[in-house]
């Protein structure tokens, strides 16, 4: 079985660049470790004999993928037109703020 540990929580931690207290860590650890349990016990499972389901009505046949066609394009000089551009680029206004939240 494994096991999910502090360590592993700081790793990740690091790795998406947040911070969690120390009361969050021993949560969030916990919960963690109960996630992996349940998921190795749908491992469990035996699937053996049991269809592919292909949709949520097993009575309709699945449908075909569409032809994927290009059509309707947009061209750049009518957009580009009607927006704020700087050498071929959108300008957007700011969303963040100096604190790194939106504004």
């Amino acid at each position: 079985m494994f096991k999910f540990t502090k360590d592993i929580l700081r790793y990740l931690e690091k790795l998406s660049c947040i911070q969690c207290s120390t009361e969050e860590e021993e949560e969030l650890t916990q919960s963690l470790q109960k996630i992996l349990e349940y998921v190795e016990q749908l491992g469990e499972i035996d699937t053996e004999n049991v269809p592919t389901f292909w949709s949520n009505d097993q009575k309709t046949p699945r449908q075909p993928l569409r032809k994927d066609t290009i059509d309707n394009l947009l061209l750049k000089k009518p957009y580009l037109d009607n927006v704020e551009s700087t050498a071929g680029m959108i300008r957007v206004p700011p969303v963040l703020t100096d604190k790194g939240t939106s504004s």
